[in-house]
């Protein structure tokens, strides 16, 4: 049987479960260095992690829960992210393997990546709200000449070879949602598709430029593209998402526990928007696409959009 990770009483580590019991995450204790890693029999990988990359490895078994595909199981042994040629199966066979990239991409000042990815793993550890604020990240619009647009259009390219355009963008998503942990369920494509997508998707320009990305490119495939989807797909601009933010959350007051819904959320831009404001985020939209769309969104940019800080 498949070895699971989980974090309890202040632990992080692998262990072999009884045939009878899955494995629950829980947390007691803030995340030990990385001289405490312990498995239920012995140490693992005391010598691979540091103090950071085992705050990374929490943060993903919380991300991908106590599954034996997630990457915080390959994070835990091997002290990185997966790799390609590595023995155990590519970086696609693993739930959540792109999280790591997420996290490390910019310094927690800049408030994406690993600086939202820790405010979060804070909460979610100790159950408490830090005193500072959530760390703001300023949206703009996505805009069709950016390298993060050209790049997604790059992909779609490479599935509209093996699986036609119609289906480009959808597939698109629901590869890079199990990247990114926000779906249990992964895309159906063969290893070599997968790897033409893997040393073709670069996330830098989402950093570079904070944005609905998705967004865009579902509003050229759904609203007016090639193959117009019969609902249509319009999203907010994001002017007007980051104006009825500040309208409904006064600024100067603490709105971190103030519920936030979006009854039609598209791709997400009103609550990434709140994400600047809010911790409590919900979302409903009749498209699955959009929908993954959104949480891919805060995966990158908000992770108590994708994964609730409970």
């Amino acid at each position: 049987m498949a070895r699971r990770v989980k974090v309890a009483d202040g632990q992080l580590g692998l262990f072999d479960p009884p045939d009878d019991t899955r494995p629950e995450v829980t947390a007691a204790a803030p995340a030990p260095p990385a001289k405490e890693v312990r498995s239920a029999a012995k140490p693992v990988a005391q010598d691979l992690m540091g103090e950071y990359m085992t705050m990374v490895t929490l943060a993903a078994a919380y991300a991908t829960g106590t599954t034996e595909e997630g990457v915080a199981e390959v994070l835990l042994r091997r002290g990185r992210p997966p790799h390609l040629g590595d023995e155990d199966g590519p970086p696609w066979r693993f739930r959540g393997w792109m999280l790591p990239m997420v996290m490390d991409l910019l310094p927690a000042e800049s408030g994406i990546g690993w600086g939202r990815w820790r405010y979060w793993l804070t909460i979610r550890h100790s159950g408490k709200l830090p005193d500072e604020p959530i760390p703001e990240v300023e949206f703009g619009r996505p805009e069709e000449g950016h390298a993060a647009i050209k790049n997604l259009r790059q992909c779609i390219a490479i599935l509209a070879e093996s699986q036609g355009y119609g289906r480009g963008p959808e597939l698109l998503i629901a590869w890079l949602a199990w990247a990114l942990a926000v779906t249990k369920d992964p895309v159906n494509l063969d290893d070599a598709v997968q790897e033409q997508l893997y040393r073709t998707f670069c996330i830098d320009g989402w950093h570079e430029r904070p944005a609905d990305h998705l967004g865009l490119l579902l509003a050229d495939h759904k609203g007016n593209g090639k193959f117009s989807n019969p609902r249509g797909f319009y999203p907010t601009p994001q002017d007007l998402a980051t104006l009825i933010g500040r309208l409904i959350m006064d600024e100067g007051e603490d709105h971190r526990l103030k519920t936030i819904s979006d009854c039609a959320a598209g791709t997400g831009r009103l609550l990434l928007d709140a994400s600047n404001r809010s911790l409590c985020l919900y979302g409903n939209d009749v498209d699955l696409s959009c929908v993954l769309a959104a949480r891919i969104n805060g995966a990158i940019y908000a992770p108590w959009l994708a994964i609730a800080v409970e």
